[in-house]
């Protein structure tokens, strides 16, 4: 059985606006900066939750960064010998400054693991003792 939903008949922008709604404000604005980097976010909700948690404890403007690979991530995709890869170019902190971690050679960039299966989570790899990894501002 389908059920037909008037906000998406109206608009794609008005349905977003409205699912967007019950993310705390933290939440809607990470999201935001992220796909307009053209960045995804995996589960919004689970950033939500961190965002809770921070808040409840008085943590946000104490964490310095803060990144786990389904929240923001921006990646590179390309195949070599018939094998597609997906590598990480960027991961988006979700600390109130923010911190985020990056990668702009290729060839440095680590893999991204857990594509797999569909409850896999992400997350970086360096396979190895290869030589990729991903950088971050200095914190002090």
């Amino acid at each position: 059985m389908l059920f037909y939903n008037p906000l998406k008949a109206v608009s794609p922008f008005v349905y977003r606006l409205a699912s967007m709604s019950k993310y705390l404000p933290q939440t809607r604005d990470y999201y935001e900066r992220v796909t307009l980097d053209l960045g995804t976010v995996r589960y919004l909700k689970d950033v939500n939750n961190i965002y809770k948690f921070l808040d409840d404890e008085s943590l946000y403007t104490d964490t310095k960064l803060l990144w786990f690979g389904d929240a923001g991530i921006k990646t590179r995709e390309t195949t070599v010998d018939n094998t597609p890869l997906t590598f990480v170019s960027k991961g988006y902190s979700l600390d109130s400054t923010p911190n985020d971690l990056t990668q702009t050679t290729e060839l440095n960039q680590p893999y991204l693991s857990g594509n797999i299966a569909p409850n896999e989570r992400y997350g970086v790899k360096n396979p190895n003792t290869a030589t990729r990894v991903i950088n971050h501002p200095q914190i002090a």
